[in-house]
């Protein structure tokens, strides 16, 4: 059969896939249930039917499943024979409908854009008192980092060779930083042969967190980070700090390795970006050739996915919103236009939460 020959396929839909498949076998291939998928793809509010301009139309979910299977790692052969459609068709359908939802979304990653609506000062309150619970240390509300992600397939311009402990690989580096409710915050993608300091200085976060990391109530709060971020008082560093007592900087310790946890969580549910070389640091290696969607890049395929797991964090919660008992906003909080402002209550600071926003249905 020929690569791009599609008269001979019978295609599958959504509703096919969830009448022939058992809630085990979907959860198990998909990584989702049916229930987080249905509400997922709401969220999204994606349009419907995708069309890549080339008389190719596929419903929204059926779409949206596929690129959950691509993420799942399966290849192009296996989504041949589950979904009935080409192998070009599927490429096509996946480049477009993740460009839909990077182009309409990518916003909710990066914590200094001007239209992210999570990250307010009563959030930041929120996110404190977590901190305080479970360190013993005020004044922090998150953690944040810099994470090499190594490739084998190599890019046009945003992959260089970069040298992690005795072994050079291809690779990019993307600023992380993880609050207490379990979502990730991205920055990138950066060559990666450079040094944590030569990011920061490129995305001046420091000063950032510096101008607008503040309680309500005017205090500056503070970001567990590397001495690699300098002197900023909005960035402290666990390893370097005499203010701290041992117990203190132990829990402030545990939180970085939080961070690491939160970026190999993130290859683990989209195996797509299985790391096989640095599992502690989670980061990205694909020795396939059906690793990249055309030409695209890897790192827009890990922001997709990225959300797509803060969009999972919010519905089932994660390890560290339930170790730091901090409930992660609301799905359609998370997903809600920018310049529409949710009421939200601060709920009581000394109260631990479950970590969990909602009891999923089996």
């Amino acid at each position: 059969m020929s690569f791009w020959d599609e008269s001979t396929f019978s295609p599958i839909s959504y509703r096919q896939i969830v009448r022939t498949y058992s809630a085990k076998k979907f959860l198990s291939y998909f990584g989702l249930s049916v229930f987080e998928f249905e509400c997922i793809h709401s969220a999204l509010q994606l349009l419907s039917p995708i069309w890549t301009g080339k008389e190719n139309l596929w419903d929204s979910k059926t779409a949206l499943l596929v690129y959950v299977a691509w993420l799942r790692a399966f290849d192009l052969d296996i989504l041949e024979e589950r979904f009935g459609w080409s192998k070009g068709r599927c490429l096509r359908i996946m480049k477009t409908l993740k460009h839909q939802i990077y182009r309409q979304w990518i916003h909710l990653l990066d914590l200094r854009c001007p239209d992210n609506h999570i990250i307010t000062r009563r959030r930041m309150d929120y996110y404190e008192a977590a901190f305080r619970r479970e360190t013993g240390v005020p004044n922090y509300w998150g953690s944040t980092d810099c994470s090499v992600d190594p490739t084998r397939m190599r890019d046009r311009d945003d992959q260089r060779w970069v040298r992690i402990g005795h072994t050079w690989l291809d690779g990019w580096k993307m600023q992380v930083t993880l609050t207490p409710d379990g979502i990730v915050w991205l920055k990138g993608p950066y060559n990666g042969f450079h040094h944590d300091p030569y990011v920061e200085a490129e995305t001046s976060f420091a000063n950032w967190a510096e101008e607008h990391a503040k309680s309500q109530d005017g205090r500056q709060l503070v970001l567990c980070g590397m001495q690699r971020h300098g002197m900023s008082p909005a960035i402290v560093s666990p390893f370097d700090n005499s203010k701290l007592s041992e117990e203190q900087s132990i829990g402030l310790e545990e939180n970085l390795d939080r961070l690491e946890w939160s970026i190999s969580n993130i290859s683990r549910r989209w195996r797509r970006f299985r790391d096989y070389w640095t599992p502690r640091a989670g980061g990205i290696v694909c020795d396939t050739p059906n690793c990249k969607i055309g030409r695209d890049f890897l790192s827009t395929d890990y922001k997709v996915a990225t959300l797509l797991w803060n969009a999972l964090t919010c519905l089932r919660g994660n390890e560290i919103s339930i170790a730091m008992g901090c409930n992660p906003p609301g799905l359609f909080e998370y997903f809600s236009p920018s310049g529409l402002v949710l009421p939200w209550v601060l709920p009581d600071p000394e109260h631990r939460d479950s970590g969990i926003n909602i009891k999923l249905p089996h």
